[in-house]
């Protein structure tokens, strides 16, 4: 994995990343990979606009929006090939809250190998991460999803989660 950022005055930043895995489809060594670009723009300290595209082969599906649709397999038993987008904005509401939207697309370029596998995902996020002490941040999420299948029928669904994080 790499990663590179180029920060620019005024809280802009460039950031492109990629990654190699041996990939194990079906006990076949093979080579998934992913190569990722994105940019955070500071809109006059009110927001973050954060955009992000990617590319790759048996790696993009899980790592770029961590969807679970995908069996990251082709048809013919090699890493799947897909393409995903992200647009998201980020608002302080105060030293300590911040509210997060996000909207995410993954395609799947390839037929996959399960039948009951996603061919295309749209999600949108909405969360508050409260950090009121520097050793503690909570965070109330809910996330919409709307799966499209290659036979042509489609599933949505909500979620929503609340987690606490530590540190030491």
């Amino acid at each position: 994995a790499g990663y590179l950022q180029y920060d620019i005055a005024g809280g802009h930043q460039f950031i492109v990343t990629g990654e190699v895995a041996d990939f194990e489809p079906a006990g076949d060594d093979e080579l998934g990979w992913a190569v990722q670009v994105g940019a955070n723009f500071n809109l006059a300290d009110v927001a973050t606009l954060t955009a992000g595209f990617g590319y790759g082969e048996g790696l993009l599906t899980q790592k770029f929006v961590f969807e679970d649709g995908f069996d990251n397999v082709n048809a013919g038993d090699d890493p799947l090939e897909a393409l995903a987008f992200v647009v998201g904005l980020s608002f302080g509401l105060s030293e300590t809250t911040t509210f997060n939207t996000m909207f995410s697309y993954v395609e799947a370029l390839d037929d996959q190998a399960g039948d009951d596998e996603a061919e295309e995902v749209y999600k949108v996020h909405a969360n508050i991460l409260w950090q009121p002490v520097k050793q503690m941040r909570m965070g109330w999420e809910v996330i919409w999803a709307h799966k499209e299948f290659e036979d042509g029928s489609d599933d949505d669904g909500v979620r929503a989660s609340f987690a606490t994080w530590f540190f030491f």
